[in-house]
């Protein structure tokens, strides 16, 4: 066969192809395409399966004509290539079995064809989450996704690439999602640093949760973005305060940070997929309409109970899992919720000449018994995260691992078995005014989760 007998056979054509309705050349070049290559062979055979069911669901009303009968070949017919494209992707979709992941979703228009699905099917709280896109272009122009820088709005996307030639190649895109909570709440922003093109072969694209950049000083959300002191790697959670400004940003109050889920449950991700083509430019062609595609993504971990207030702020104990490895910490956070009538202020972390645990404000009890802080934990904290005024009606974490403390020399959750594990936050600070009503100070212990333990492997 020459050159141009390799491209890819659409599925209007192998229909037409099993129903005899092509000409002599162009049946011969199908089917040597689909002797050739397994995956237009598996197509076709989807597209079969598919003939067999229409046949059988329209045999009461109208007999499709057998293809022997046929005096003459012709174009099949729109709508029942139509109607079996549709059966085959149903039927495609069940017969991929476990190679399809279990969420995924699929999209398309005349440029792209795209789905979305996470890359594992539960992450824990805390942890690593990331989505495959895969798509590919069904024309031969590329689609591209352009990477934002940092916080990179679309004006400023619209001047690079207006000016940057090496932007010039395929329909630009930018990447925008919605994630939903298992609460219902919607936190939305744009996607920063995932880049990729889509050419006429399937490409994966990588995109992390994590740079999500949400707003928290919409209404209803956290308001204050969590604090990391730890990020999870093939081999579990490990230390890392650096994480936290690499990655998601400064604490503060309503900034927009990169985005983690801070409740374990089912949560879902609606990507929105736009071509991006800056006014008065017109080297690019661009999408009618957005393209619009979602998945579900479940976040596992263990929620305790809330404390009872302490003038106005309540605590809980949420953890990655219900059970570890000894030789594994595992990651746990405190929760704090303001229900006081005004915002709260006080510190999570830092040096005070108070005499309370350092660098964190926390004591991790196991089985009732305190432990105590590891005195060599090289915590990074900034003086703008200090003193934040918590909304009301806000919850907050502060989310640490567990053997950043030490029971009789031993990292914390370190004997098999099971253990009941708890917090308490106190603070007190070494010097403050009568007349500030927003700043808190006490003691608060979190209900115990009980935490299984096995022995290390």
């Amino acid at each position: 066969m020459n050159r141009a007998d390799h491209r890819p056979v659409d599925d209007a054509s192998l229909v037409a192809w099993l129903d005899g309705e092509l000409g002599e050349a162009d049946a011969q070049r199908v089917a040597a395409l689909v002797t050739g290559d397994p995956a237009i062979a598996r197509r076709a055979e989807l597209l079969r399966a598919a003939q067999h069911e229409l046949r059988a669901l329209l045999r009461d009303e109208q007999a499709l004509p057998a293809p022997a009968r046929r005096a003459a070949p012709r174009r099949a017919t729109p709508w029942l290539v139509a109607a079996a494209l549709l059966v085959v992707l149903v039927i495609g979709l069940f017969a991929r079995g476990s190679d399809q992941p279990e969420h995924a979703t699929v999209v398309e228009n005349q440029f792209l064809a795209v789905s979305v699905a996470p890359t594992r099917p539960e992450a824990p709280l805390f942890g690593a989450i990331r989505f495959a896109l895969e798509g590919r272009s069904k024309t031969g122009v590329p689609c591209r996704i352009v990477a934002r820088r940092g916080h990179e709005d679309d004006a400023a996307l619209a001047t690079r690439l207006f000016t940057d030639p090496t932007e010039h190649l395929g329909i630009p895109l930018v990447l925008d999602a919605t994630v939903i909570s298992p609460e219902g709440t919607r936190y939305s922003g744009i996607v920063r640093r995932s880049a990729g093109v889509f050419g006429t072969e399937p490409t994966k694209i990588d995109v992390a949760l994590e740079d999500l950049l949400v707003g928290y000083g919409a209404p209803g959300l956290g308001a204050i973005n969590p604090s990391l002191g730890m990020r999870e790697t093939a081999e579990g959670f490990v230390a890392d305060w650096q994480y936290q400004f690499r990655a998601l940003g400064d604490l503060d109050v309503g900034g927009a940070h990169g985005f983690v889920p801070e409740i374990p449950g089912e949560w879902r991700i609606e990507f929105t997929l736009r071509s991006f083509t800056p006014a008065a430019d017109s080297r690019w062609i661009g999408f009618p309409e957005p393209l619009r595609l979602a998945c579900a993504f479940r976040v596992a971990g263990v929620v305790g109970a809330w404390s009872e207030p302490v003038d106005g702020l309540r605590a809980r104990l949420v953890a990655s899992a219900s059970s570890t490895r000894a030789d594994r910490p595992l990651a746990i956070a405190l929760q704090l919720e303001n229900q006081s009538d005004r915002p709260r202020a006080y510190n999570t972390t830092g040096v005070t000449l108070a005499k309370i645990p350092q660098p964190y404000h926390l004591t991790l009890i196991e089985d009732g018994e305190d432990g105590e802080q590891r005195d060599d934990l090289g915590v990074i904290t900034s003086a703008r995260g200090s003193y934040l005024p918590q909304p009301v009606g806000t919850r907050r974490s502060i989310a640490v691992l567990s053997d950043f403390w030490r029971l009789d020399g031993a990292a914390a959750l370190s004997r098999p078995g099971e253990h009941r594990l708890a917090l308490r936050f106190h603070f007190e600070p070494s010097a403050w005014l009568d007349s500030d009503k927003a700043l808190w100070m006490g003691r608060i212990e979190t209900p115990p989760l009980t935490i299984r333990v096995e022995a290390a492997r």
